[in-house]
């Protein structure tokens, strides 16, 4: 009874027992659960019985400890898909200037111009899966003609923008770490071999991974399966590794296209570019082989009204061959996403899924190390109908919601 009192002081003394204020969102941690610093000035934790899915901690003061934390006024008339607006932060108001490049990264929520940070805000939020998203809160989003935003990071990215969304500019979302529930639609490895190795298979996602090539007699890896239309925002399938010789290792494999969900309250009109695609393998040698190229991502179009008149593509990364890597699929028209070169004793690596929802097998045998399969398409969400111009480019086919 003596060692559970203990026990009891112990972990009572770990929390502090006074009212405790916040300045910054890293202030507030809980064992390895990251909470959010409140604009009241208090932290909060991830608590899904309350509607902002926040729940202030017992050190709040103001009345507040252990509340709810409330939504933002006029939550409940944001319409959103794959995510509740009430468990959005307040809207800060960012302005993308026309020509400017401007990079996010989802994992230290770091928004820059150049290497200016610019003041927003966002909050991670727990997906059904226990998946977790990272959400930009906006006033409005617009993005002028000429204008970039690169967005790396391992999180999957919600864009939610409390009245109408234009994107005129270009919109890039890096290939990233494996997500969950890849399993059997991840490429498969090669194995290695003594003197020569097989190509490591694509990457699956809506569409199949290609097979890697044989080093005659080692055979490649198979590519990756295909995976139903996702329910969370989730990534594409990673490209597997190239079979390893006794002299070489093998190719890595092509990460998978990371996620985005851009959701306006109000219409969302796209007459730039928006990609998710997959990496591409690495390169094998002369007796090792080829990664796999990585799958398409996901892109999700969430409004009241949505018009394309641009590009929007999530395809597959082009597998590795013998001396080159596959490139990564930042096409942001309708072409598939090239292998590696061919060499004088090796094809070339199988290209991305573009068009075609698979990856590019490989069939050819080789005398050096097999080349790598190419990664298959993503998905692209719509949660309207799309009203589509003359000129807009939709890869792969748009899946209604």
């Amino acid at each position: 009874m003596r060692g559970v009192l203990l026990a009891l002081v112990a972990a009572t003394a770990c929390r502090p027992s006074v009212e405790f204020h916040c300045a910054d969102t890293s202030q507030c941690t809980l064992g390895t659960t990251q909470g959010t610093c409140e604009p009241e000035g208090f932290c909060s934790f991830p608590d899904s019985s309350c509607e902002s899915q926040r729940r202030f901690d017992e050190t709040a003061g103001s009345g507040l400890a252990d509340a709810c934390v409330a939504g933002q006024p006029g939550c409940e008339a944001f319409a959103s898909h794959l995510f509740s607006a009430c468990a959005l932060t307040a809207p800060d108001t960012v302005g993308f200037s026309a020509g400017l490049s401007y990079s996010y990264d989802t994992d230290t929520d770091m928004l820059a111009e150049s290497d200016e940070a610019i003041a927003h805000g966002s909050i991670v939020l727990q997906q059904a899966d226990g998946s977790r998203v990272r959400a930009l809160s906006l006033a409005s989003l617009g993005m002028p003609a000429g204008t970039t935003l690169t967005v790396g990071g391992s999180l999957p990215l919600i864009l939610a923008s409390w009245g109408d969304a234009t994107i005129a500019g270009t919109i890039t979302v890096l290939p990233s770490a494996s997500p969950g529930g890849c399993a059997a639609a991840a490429g498969t490895a090669a194995p290695d071999a003594t003197s020569g190795a097989g190509g490591g298979g694509g990457g699956g996602n809506q569409g199949f991974g290609g097979t890697g090539g044989s080093d005659d007699p080692v055979l490649g890896g198979t590519g990756g399966g295909t995976i139903a239309a996702p329910t969370t925002l989730r990534g594409g399938c990673p490209g597997a590794a190239g079979g390893a010789s006794t002299t070489a290792a093998g190719g890595t494999g092509g990460a998978g296209g990371n996620a985005i969900l851009i959701s306006a309250n109000g219409s969302l009109s796209i007459a730039g570019a928006v990609s998710a695609g997959g990496g591409g393998g690495a390169s094998g040698s002369s007796s090792s082989g080829a990664g796999g190229g990585g799958a398409g991502g996901m892109i999700g179009l969430d409004a009241t009204s949505l018009a394309i008149a641009g590009s929007v593509v999530a395809t597959g990364g082009g597998g590795g061959g013998a001396s080159s890597a596959g490139a990564p699929a930042t096409d942001t028209g309708s072409n598939a996403a090239a292998g590696g070169s061919e060499t004088a004793c090796a094809p070339a690596g199988g290209s991305g899924a573009a068009q075609a929802l698979d990856g590019a097998s490989v069939v050819d045998n080789s005398t050096c190390g097999g080349p790598g399969g190419g990664g298959g398409d993503g998905y692209i969400l719509t949660f309207a109908t799309p009203m589509r111009g003359s000129g807009a480019i939709v890869v792969p086919a748009a899946t209604p919601q």
